[in-house]
């Protein structure tokens, strides 16, 4: 657990906030939001896949045909909405990401040339093989498995909401041990992430 501390989660504040507080923080905050909105209209569509699917049946069972029909064109009008709407937030999510990974990399490219830092480098002894193309990767393992991270969290925090109101006139107790589910599987993945993305903040923040 010495990994899943404080200072890990300073080192990774200190080098995201550099994008989200800088100069284009507007457009990386706007395409969040956009992403987060997606997002919940996503989950909110599932929900409702999830409820008509429950319907669908229950005609077929009870041979309701009137009902059955009904069901099936409000099925039909919600994956028409259901199929662009979950295309916008994978091209909002991968510009986002994209545009982070853009800017962090000019700025730790930039700090690499500055003050002939690249020339330090390759005369000091240090065991750094390709320092830019070292820039390249820790940035775009740090800026995709970050966004990752944050939109699964907020996907299941979202899902756990939406489907408890379903789950709550059915069984109180299932509401309960998903939510504790939910907490634990949250706390693993933390420390899962955590673990991983280590070494690549150690590498960036003495960049």
């Amino acid at each position: 657990m010495d990994r899943l501390n404080f200072k890990v989660l300073q080192q990774f504040w200190t080098i995201a906030k550099s994008y989200w507080l800088g100069d284009e923080k507007w457009l990386a905050r706007g395409l969040l939001l956009s992403v987060v909105l997606f997002l919940l209209a996503y989950t909110g569509l599932s929900v409702l896949l999830n409820n008509k699917r429950g319907v669908l049946i229950s005609a077929l069972s009870a041979q309701d045909k009137s009902r059955f029909w009904q069901t099936v064109i409000i099925f039909i009008g919600v994956l028409v909405i259901y199929a662009p709407l979950l295309a916008g937030y994978t091209y909002l999510r991968d510009r986002l990401s994209l545009q982070w990974r853009k800017w962090l990399t000019h700025r730790f490219v930039d700090n690499y040339f500055r003050d002939r830092a690249y020339y330090n480098l390759h005369i000091g002894k240090t065991e750094i093989d390709n320092p830019d193309q070292r820039i390249a990767e820790d940035v775009r393992s740090f800026t995709q498995e970050s966004l990752t991270f944050l939109l699964v969290l907020v996907e299941s925090v979202l899902s756990v909401i939406a489907f408890s109101s379903v789950l709550w006139g059915i069984s109180k107790p299932l509401v309960f041990f998903l939510v504790l589910y939910a907490l634990i599987g949250t706390l693993v993945t933390t420390f899962v992430y955590c673990s991983i993305l280590t070494p690549t903040l150690r590498l960036m923040s003495n960049s």
